[in-house]
């Protein structure tokens, strides 16, 4: 006989964005956020697999290419940032950020 789950388990906690992105994703995240806080242009972000690793690096985190991109197509997909016309350049969402004015 299936045993029932607890009402509580039953419900998610996390907000629509939490849910909806994964782990990589949030790391991802936290990446463009950072840096995007130390450039003169907070809204358009720079950020290729290999600066990102050093990033990674500094806190010890690594990722692989794999998982970052797949990340960033993620991020993407639910509207965090945007493809610009340059290649690994991202235009940052501002409803997520709160830096940007």
């Amino acid at each position: 006989m299936k045993q029932k789950l607890p009402a509580y388990l039953h419900h998610n906690k996390l907000s629509e964005e939490q849910r909806n992105l994964k782990n990589t994703a949030h790391y991802v995240f936290w990446l463009l956020t950072l840096i995007a806080s130390h450039t003169p242009d907070k809204r358009t972000v720079y950020l290729s697999y290999h600066r990102a690793m050093s990033v990674a690096q500094q806190e010890s985190n690594p990722i692989t290419p794999t998982r970052f991109y797949r990340a960033i197509d993620e991020l993407i997909d639910t509207n965090v940032i945007m493809r610009t016309e340059f290649k690994y350049q991202y235009r940052l969402n501002s409803d997520y950020f709160t830096f940007i004015s």
